[in-house]
């Protein structure tokens, strides 16, 4: 929305600018112009910003410089009064943070202030569009003055004819104008839509939403955002009602007589056009918010201070001054025959920040740049400045640095009585008519800076203490071909055939007002005539060097700097000088008055330039994972065509390549040793006359335990780099290949398939049952187990050594086993292991962990795996006839949650079988012994072999002398997970019943009981009242002290059970009748060999005589 804002503004301006001549008559040109200069106004609010920001760089940088000062002096008093070590220490701590601190902040809002500039010139660069398209506004005001023409030329004609009929010449006058400027509109409007404004200005807000955000320009982005849209766009609407309301309301001056009475009369709809112009967040003032960016005019300007003093930002002018020191003392000695030297050049820079950045150079009237100068103490302007400015030295991106020149040498710029210089920078600008206006800086004080330069050393680096070189008694302490920096410190390697310049390692150092050291470069100091020049030393240096060698026989350098090798007889660039170490005097000297300022040095060594290293094609070998270690090998052929023949073109034949590359000289890496073995295999190049064809050059044996476990990632690769190392490296370069083996999974064992009707679920979920009675499976047994084949699941269609098995792509080093997964198993259940690891442990398979499901919550093992034609856990390699069986011992109830209960009975009397209770298995399969993967994980559900049913048959009768009796036995019924009966006694000659006696003493029946105690009635209260709810459940339903306490033992019902049979008697002993059916829950609990079955047998109670035929039973 706000992208079409800025269409929408343009073209309102087209239409209001036409209807100009309502309001003034007077030429549109004039209005574009007052647009113009309040852009300037707004642009010159966002140079504000970025004064803002400035002045607060500036304000940080004092706060903290007067801080950095103050702990400066306080440091000084405590060393002066030579307080305690911990003191200074703490001291100088905090002036390290201020400093630091200071650094920190300059160099944030710096960085703040270059992408506000940034972000600017980068606007500036992409409003042209918008200046543009107001240009075009202004070429089409020329159209509006014919019509204002044609208006005038109209009233004059009225105003002469005013006798006759006014008010119809008014009307045809004023409609025909309007028909005409009407068509003009309609003109312009196909000119704006030809001209694609709002294409371009969609490009143009494209191009600006793109552009680096910064935080300074939140408050420009704050008033684009709070402009009212909506109302924009509804000013818009207005501005084209009103025109086309002024077409339509002719009518209403039908009786007009006069030109002053026309004009009256329109003058209402005239002001209400004017104020959508001009009024206050009208159309104008949004056209100069959207140009604000067009003008380019310098706002403000702020120094960039390299300098504080006292917490001031400070411009420094640097005299030089020194006493000279004598030669051979590295600087320490003053020269007291000679007297001290001033040098005052007079001259230094400074860099200002100019705001906006966009301004170019031709936007100020450089010629007329000016300091002006005052005295911190009155602030009056001098009327003679210490110093003028004395041209610009650069102007880019933002920053000028001018040069400023001293007006006299005379006299210091630091003035007595707690006096100071000040100075501001004055900018004349050029404003649009071509006249300046001044832009002036804050004000920065003037320092001067007597200074004495140091030698230091170059890269520059202030934190380093050692920046500065050493003295003549140090650098002689040092030893010579020894490797260690701090006792033997090499200011430059350099090759001995070739020259090197240590001017390049020198710059100067000094000590700025405020007491920081600071670099002044080789170009400044020659400003002041100071130069570097260097030396070889006559002494002797040959500490600890072989044959007590004078290492300053092997070195010549010119004044100027510039280093070579030299033997002791003058010869040059010999490889003699290889490894010598001379040591260089480096001197500061006053050219003009021939002083020495000061004296270090510096040492270098002389090496031999080694030819880099050619790197061969690399040997890339594949193989894949098998019972044994693994042989790489290296031919001869490979080395003729892939080395020898990468040599020849340097005319090198076999022999003479032997000679330089000995064979007993390659090296790799990692080499043969003992951690190198055990990751990386052993290589080993054979030494042989027999160099043609496919003799063996060298073999690289890659064990099993070597090549370890590579499941994870499917492929392991080694890699040996191998060096052939050159008798003559300056000649000939070392050459290097690389050696790479891959060794890869073979393919991966798998299920050869499936008997797919003993899947409950295909391949995911496996059905266990219990041993069925009757079966040859329960010979020998008098009580149901769970004793199941686990490999029953699978075809034996692959083979393994030519025998049958259900896994394909085993190797003949592989071994399997079938094991308890560890992870995945249901809550309170665990494999018997600590951890994972153990289940890959060869041991008996009577106490394997892994044959073992533990119930973790009571501590017990609950199944196990027990095998056939295996002693061992994993078996043996072809051992195919190794069969597990799942066995779940009875009468044990920590495996009694891994039984999943039987549903209701189908329409065939078979109960259904739920899978809720999982036990996880996992197949694994071993490639070799350091590889194992997983062949198969799935479940196994075991199936409950009874389920407990309940129904009634009868009900109880209340008002009953001795008691409304049902016979229990024949409320329940016990049936097997094949269907069949279950009962204690003979109940039928039928197949699914005649085994009934049997079947209750092979499923182990312990008992089964009716538990009175718990029984409870479809009673509730409702209102206060206690009523009959019989669709009540057992947990929901009132248990009998609950009734007797509702009704204050009024109520006392009774249930009792005979000792020898199963009846069980109802009475109502509290003498009130019963009006109501309800019915009783009696818990009924089936105990047997693998848990515990309960269920309620939910019973109804009728009052006296109502209870029905098909209940008396």
């Amino acid at each position: 929305m706000k992208r079409k804002i800025f269409s929408s503004l343009l073209l309102v301006a087209f239409l209001c600018a036409s209807m100009g001549m309502f309001v003034s008559c007077k030429d549109y040109e004039d209005d574009i112009n007052a647009n113009k200069d309040d852009i300037t106004a707004l642009q010159n609010q966002l140079a504000d910003l970025q004064t803002t920001l400035s002045n607060e760089l500036s304000s940080a940088k004092s706060e903290l410089s007067t801080q950095i000062s103050d702990a400066k002096a306080q440091l000084q008093a405590a060393i002066d009064q030579k307080a305690d070590q911990a003191t200074v220490t703490a001291l100088e701590a905090r002036v390290a943070t201020l400093e630091g601190d200071l650094a920190a902040k300059e160099a944030a809002l710096n960085t703040k202030i270059d992408a506000v500039n940034e972000a600017i010139t980068g606007l500036d660069g992409r409003l042209e569009s918008v200046e543009a398209a107001l240009a075009t506004i202004t070429a089409m005001t020329g159209d509006f003055t014919a019509l204002q023409q044609t208006v005038n030329d109209l009233k004059s004609k009225v105003e002469g004819l005013e006798n006759l009929d006014i008010a119809a010449i008014a009307r045809e006058a004023v409609e025909k104008d309007l028909e005409t400027q009407k068509e003009a509109l309609e003109a312009f409007k196909q000119e704006i839509a030809d001209a694609d404004y709002q294409g371009q200005i969609d490009k143009l807000q494209e191009e600006i939403a793109a552009l680096p955000t910064a935080d300074q320009l939140k408050e420009l982005a704050d008033k684009i955002d709070a402009y009212d849209i909506d109302n924009l766009a509804q000013k818009i609407s207005d501005a084209e009602d009103a025109i086309a309301a002024l077409q339509s309301s002719l009518s209403d001056y039908a009786t007009v007589t006069s030109v002053n009475e026309l004009e009256q009369a329109l003058q209402k709809q005239i002001d209400d056009l004017n104020e959508l112009i001009s009024g206050k967040n009208g159309l104008n003032d949004n056209i100069n918010t959207l140009t604000v960016f067009v003008e380019k005019l310098l706002n403000s300007i702020a120094l960039v201070p390299e300098l504080y003093v006292d917490g001031i930002e400070s411009i420094e002018f640097r005299t030089l001054f020194y006493s000279p020191v004598m030669p051979g003392t590295s600087g320490e000695v003053a020269d007291w025959s000679k007297e001290p030297v001033r040098v005052d050049n007079g001259q230094t820079t400074a860099t200002y920040r100019l705001n906006p950045s966009s301004v170019s150079i031709e936007g100020i009237d450089s010629a007329n740049i000016d300091f002006v100068a005052a005295t911190a103490e009155v602030r009056s302007v001098l009327a003679n400045s210490p110093v003028k400015f004395n041209g610009i030295k650069s102007f880019q991106n933002g920053l000028m640095t001018v040069k400023l020149k001293r007006t006299s040498t005379e006299g210091s710029l630091n003035l007595s009585g707690n006096k100071t210089y000040i100075v501001a920078l004055k900018v004349p600008r050029y404003n649009k008519d071509k006249s300046t206006t001044d832009i002036y800086s804050e004000n920065s004080r003037l320092v001067e800076t007597l200074f004495t330069p140091r030698i230091a050393k170059l890269a520059w680096d202030v934190t380093d203490k050692q920046h500065h070189y050493a003295d003549s008694a140090t650098i002689w302490k040092t030893s010579v071909d020894l490797d260690d920096e701090v006792k033997n410190p090499i200011a430059a390697e350099i090759y001995y055939n070739e020259t090197k310049d240590l001017s390049t390692l020198v710059t100067g150092c000094y000590l700025n007002a405020d007491d920081d050291h600071t670099q002044i470069t080789k170009d400044e100091l020659k400003e002041y005539g100071i130069a570097f020049r260097f030396a070889i030393p006559t002494k002797t240096y040959n500490t600890d060097a072989d044959n007590n060698t004078d290492q300053q026989q092997f070195a010549t350098v010119t004044p100027e700097g510039v280093i070579s090798s030299k033997l002791p007889d003058g010869v040059t660039n010999n490889m003699a000088c290889v490894g010598k170490e001379p040591i260089v005097r480096i001197m500061l000297c006053d050219t003009v008055n021939h002083r020495l300022l000061d004296e270090k040095y510096m040492k270098i060594k002389w090496t031999q330039k080694m030819l880099e290293d050619v790197t061969l094609d690399s040997k890339s070998d594949e193989f894949t994972l098998g019972c044994k270690g693994i042989t790489a090998e290296l031919k001869w052929d490979w080395l003729i065509t892939k080395v020898y023949a990468k040599v020849q073109a340097e005319g090198l034949d076999q022999a003479t390549f032997e000679k330089i590359y000995p064979f007993a000289d390659i090296t790799w890496t990692p080499a043969n040793d003992a951690a190198a073995d055990k990751n990386n295999g052993i290589l080993v190049f054979n030494n042989t006359t027999n160099e043609q064809g496919d003799a063996l050059a060298a073999t690289w044996l890659l064990t099993d335990d070597i090549i370890g476990d590579i499941t994870a990632t499917g492929s392991k690769t080694f890699t040996k780099v191998i060096t052939f190392k050159s008798s003559m490296p300056a000649q000939y370069p070392d050459l290097k290949m690389t050696w790479n083996v891959t060794v890869k999974l073979p393919t991966l064992p798998t299920i050869a398939g499936y008997f797919d009707t003993y899947w409950f679920e295909k391949y995911n979920t496996y059905d266990v049952l219990p041993v069925q009675y009757g079966t040859d499976a329960a010979v020998g047994y008098t009580t149901v187990r769970y004793e199941n084949n686990l490999t029953s699941a699978f075809g034996y269609t692959a083979k393994w050594n030519n025998d049958n098995f259900f896994i394909k792509d085993m190797t003949d080093c592989g071994t399997w086993d079938l094991q308890f997964s560890y992870g995945d198993q249901m809550t309170g259940y665990a494999v018997n292991v600590s951890k994972e690891s153990y289940l890959d442990n060869i041991e008996s398979v009577n106490n394997f962990g892994g044959y073992i499901l533990r119930n973790t919550n009571v501590g017990d093992n609950s199944a196990y795996l027990k095998w056939a034609n295996r002693i061992n856990s994993w078996g043996t390699t072809f051992d195919t006839d190794a069969t597990p069986y799942l066995y779940v011992p009875a009468n044990k109830s920590s495996n009694w949650n891994l039984i999943n209960p039987l549903a209701q009975a189908d329409e065939k009397g078979i109960p259904a079988r739920t899978h809720d209770n999982k036990v996880s298995i996992s197949v694994w399969a071993k490639i070799n012994g350091y590889n194992k993967v997983l062949v198969k994980k799935y479940n196994v559900c075991l199936i409950a072999p009874i389920r407990l049913d309940v129904e009634s048959r009868g009900g109880f009768e209340e008002g009953i002398v001795d008691g409304s009796k049902v016979d229990g036995s024949k409320l329940v019924s016990i049936t097997d997970f094949r269907g069949y009966a279950v009962a204690k006694d003979y109940i039928g000659s039928s197949e699914l019943e005649k085994y009934a006696p049997k079947l209750w003493g092979y499923y182990d029946i312990h008992s089964l009981s009716f538990d009175l105690s718990k029984a409870r009635y479809t009673l509730a209260v409702d209102g206060g009242s206690v009523v009959a709810s019989n669709d009540l459940s057992y947990e929901d339903a009132m248990t009998a002290s609950k009734l007797v306490q509702l009704t204050n033992g009024a109520v006392n019902l009774s249930l009792s059970k005979d000792a020898y049979s199963y009846e069980i008697t109802f009475k109502n002993n509290g003498g009130s009748n019963v009006e109501e059916m309800f019915y009783v829950y009696i818990p009924v609990t089936l105990k047997y060999a693998y848990g515990e079955l309960t269920e309620y047998v939910k019973i109804p109670v009728y009052p006296r005589g109502q209870k029905p035929a098909s209940a008396r039973r």
